[in-house]
């Protein structure tokens, strides 16, 4: 995929950064000087296209009537065109090749399914020709009953049922070999770095040979994975992702909705994280936990001891976590005694990756039983909190409204519950009438 940067003439500084769509017309040179409203480039919106790198002779591969492709009359213009479509027998891949005047091929373009090919065997072409138009998959239906199934599949983290295989680095792409109906794209960095995947023959392929792509650039033609986007791009991308997706969905209707109420469910779906590495804390390995519950207890063990060998120390024992100061004072009177001094190490604090969860899921994995019970599931949820004898601190919005307090937001947080609003001067004579009294 090309990128097109405009550079202001006299400092050099980049203003603005496009990607130009594979397949597209350009109207301007490199190095060429722009005025604002000029026409870049432009591309047919409802359909991907195949170009030809070379201008040479055209001729076909595994192209069987009835078995590979079909012939379509296109309802627009009355011709008849081939169509490719998904053959049982995976060794026949069709494809279009380049031959120049010696026969030799130039170059290989595998063709996916529901390729329309629009040139015919033996033609010659020109570099920059259309060999294989791709019909775009009209995305989301044009009513709102199209659009909830996708706002509920965004809520729920659910992956795509036609996922495109995404890069997880920035490198150098090559073709490999075709594996059992996969092409075999591999990506390489410039420190030498292998990444390998396979995607099937009847997907179209985004990229090129020795194209240069960065992490989280979709390979193939379907929808990106949230789960892709977390683990490649971090969880603000993926937030962001969730946000405008969404609202995708509510502006196709006209209705505007501030960012913010979809912003505050992205933000419980990532509320937790799962433990890659415990250290030397109370959590599990795999242990999927809140994330201020993890950094708390990261915080309460920075700058801690753990003892590894208790010396001739009767108070500590090894594999016990104490402060530096109880270090240090029990090692000075084991030092006056001519003892056996403790030996520590530095505490180490545990290491997690963010993860995705959907609404329901992190609905029913709050800390408060109160709050999950009152969703979903509620016999389950009380067994398996009268089971572990789990405590609610009502400290959420839920758990408060159930039990008919006030809410633990604004003026009915604790620490706010005796402020009074109002003007200063308002407030002293309050004072001064009591005072009076």
């Amino acid at each position: 995929m090309a990128e097109l940067r405009i550079i202001d003439k006299n400092t050099n500084i980049t203003l603005t950064t496009h990607t130009i769509p594979y397949g597209s017309k350009l109207y301007i040179k490199d190095g060429q000087d722009v005025k604002k409203g000029d026409l870049i480039c432009e591309w047919d919106p409802y359909n991907a296209m195949i170009v030809t790198e070379f201008s040479g002779k055209v001729t076909f591969d595994n192209l069987i009537e009835g078995v590979t492709f079909k012939e379509e009359s296109d309802e627009a213009t009355g011709f008849a065109e081939k169509v490719v479509v998904e053959s049982k027998d995976k060794t026949k891949n069709p494809s279009v090749k380049i031959l120049n005047s010696s026969g030799e091929v130039l170059k290989s373009y595998n063709l996916p399914v529901g390729a329309h090919i629009s040139v015919n065997e033996g033609e010659m072409v020109i570099a920059g020709q259309s060999l294989v138009k791709i019909p775009r998959a009209l995305g989301k239906a044009g009513d709102i009953t199209g659009g909830l199934p996708r706002v509920t599949e965004l809520f729920e983290a659910r992956n795509p049922s036609n996922p495109a295989v995404v890069s997880e680095i920035d490198g150098e792409v090559t073709f490999g070999k075709i594996k059992r109906g996969n092409r075999e794209i591999v990506v390489t960095t410039k420190t030498g770095d292998v990444k390998k995947y396979l995607v099937p023959l009847s997907k179209q392929i985004l990229v090129q040979e020795n194209d240069y792509v960065r992490a989280g650039t979709p390979l193939s033609e379907g929808a990106t994975t949230p789960a892709d986007i977390l683990s490649i791009k971090g969880p603000t991308k993926v937030q962001e992702y969730i946000v405008n997706e969404v609202q995708d969905v509510y502006r196709m209707q006209g209705v505007k909705i501030n960012d913010k109420h979809f912003e505050i469910i992205v933000r419980q779906m990532m509320r937790k994280v799962v433990i890659d590495d415990p250290g030397d804390t109370k959590f599990l390995e795999k242990q999927v936990i809140d994330k201020m519950e993890f950094m708390r207890e990261n915080d309460e063990i920075f700058g801690m001891k753990v003892v590894v060998d208790a010396g001739d120390s009767d108070e500590l024992k090894a594999g016990q976590i104490v402060t530096a100061r109880k270090l240090r004072d029990v090692n000075s009177i084991l030092k006056r005694r001519d003892m056996k001094l403790v030996e520590a190490r530095e505490a180490i604090a545990a290491t997690s990756t963010q993860i995705l969860q959907g609404i329901t899921r992190a609905a029913l994995q709050t800390k408060s039983f109160i709050s999950a019970a009152s969703f979903q599931e509620t016999t389950k949820v009380l067994n398996e909190a009268a089971i572990s004898g789990k405590m609610d601190k009502l400290e959420g919005l839920k758990e408060n409204v159930i039990c008919g307090h006030l809410i633990p937001a604004g003026t009915g947080l604790r620490e706010y519950k005796d402020v009074v609003v109002g003007a200063k001067e308002e407030y002293e004579k309050l004072l001064d009438n009591k005072s009076e009294f």
